[in-house]
């Protein structure tokens, strides 16, 4: 099942339903004439229990439940670029169990939105629990846990140290908008991110960690200067200390940073970029349109991995109405973000991804995410 393919994600989804053994590619391959691209799943027949004939039905209905088109190789070696179909770059995935959190406080509108995702694109089956409920919830059950926007902060506070062990036991915690924003260091502290307006101390820390992921992506190698070091120049002239340019220090950055936020978008489409080599990225370009509304920010530095992140400000805004107070709050910031936290893992989207069901690319990562994270992205204990 070509990884290009949306409808891919809904066949695993499926085929994991159906008992099927599923892997996905982390590189592209190449077999016979077929060029298939990362993300790509393999189901192999010495690998599943029934019949040749059994497997083969079970494949045919979950391709045509979720609209796919199932591709029949003969071989398992890859003549072409790329690893053999038997190689240690097709990972096993673990069928997701998901619960996504309802009711108030959680925004009725967005969960709307993820319920379409859930049950009408991807038709994976999911529990809903009850937000006013959820202190008799046993998260065990679970292996993905979805929290859409809305003020869920007390609720998480009082149940933090039960999600943070849930987490670390493998599960794969998935949240979007103010519930991302929660979870952040400098509020709940389960995640690593921050929101820009409890980090405004540490921008230019920020800043310099995006220059490097963004330099380790486009790496060119000077065989001179490693064999044979820098040349120094002795006439050069030696820095004397630390010249720093004049700044306008008429208001606190605190101040300056509250009356940016008033200047917050509605809803702006901004354009993206895509690690090429992420699992989350799967399916999608290197350049992604996202929706995004609100004044939060995300900030995100290694350890945190950011499978998305927003291009610098001159190319931000792809359309809609963006304020150059907006505009530079934005610029550089995080979309998507993943961490691990021992077998488990945070996922966290700065907006939502699947808003009215037209996102089809960040549409395409939340697929990713609660299909293959349990995965690829957690290590759950057998049998849970």
């Amino acid at each position: 099942m070509d990884g290009r393919d949306d409808a891919s994600v809904a066949f695993a989804a499926r085929a994991m339903e159906l008992g099927l053994a599923v892997h996905a590619a982390d590189r592209a391959f190449e077999v016979g004439e077929l060029d298939l691209a990362r993300g790509t799943l393999i189901v192999r027949r010495g690998e599943q229990e029934g019949t040749a004939e059994e497997v083969e039905a079970r494949v045919e209905r979950a391709a045509r439940e979720a609209g796919a088109t199932a591709l029949r190789l003969a071989t398992g070696r890859a003549p072409g670029e790329g690893p053999d179909l038997g190689g240690g770059h097709f990972h096993l995935l673990t069928r997701p169990r998901i619960a996504v959190v309802s009711n108030s406080p959680v925004s009725t509108a967005s969960y709307g939105h993820l319920w379409h995702h859930l049950d009408v694109v991807l038709g994976v089956p999911f529990t809903i629990l009850d937000a006013q409920e959820f202190s008799g919830t046993d998260l065990r059950r679970y292996n993905v846990l979805l929290l859409p926007p809305g003020d869920l902060d007390g609720i998480l506070e009082r149940h933090e140290e039960e999600l943070e062990g849930w987490v670390r036991g493998g599960g794969t915690l998935i949240a979007a908008g103010s519930s991302a924003c929660a979870l952040t260091r400098g509020r709940l502290g389960l995640s690593g991110v921050s929101l820009r307006r409890d980090a405004l101390e540490e921008l230019e820390v920020f800043a310099r960690a995006v220059e490097r992921e963004r330099a380790a992506r486009a790496v060119e190698i000077d065989e001179a200067l490693v064999w044979d070091g820098a040349p120094q120049d002795a006439d050069a002239p030696q820095p004397e200390g630390d010249e720093t340019d004049e700044e306008d220090e008429a208001a606190p950055i605190e101040e300056r940073d509250a009356w940016m936020r008033r200047f917050m978008p509605s809803g702006v489409h901004l354009l993206a970029e895509a690690d090429p080599e992420h699992w989350l990225t799967g399916g999608c370009g290197e350049r992604l349109a996202v929706l995004f509304g609100g004044s939060r920010v995300l900030l995100s530095r290694e350890p945190v991995e950011t499978p998305v992140r927003l291009r610098p400000a001159p190319e931000l805004r792809l359309g809609g109405l963006l304020w150059p107070e907006a505009r530079e709050r934005l610029a550089d910031s995080a979309y998507l973000t993943r961490e691990g936290r021992g077998a488990g893992q945070l996922v966290l989207f700065a907006d939502l991804p699947v808003f009215r069901g037209y996102q089809l690319g960040t549409a395409r990562l939340l697929s990713n995410a609660l299909v293959l994270g349990p995965g690829l992205g957690a290590s759950a204990p057998l049998g849970w």
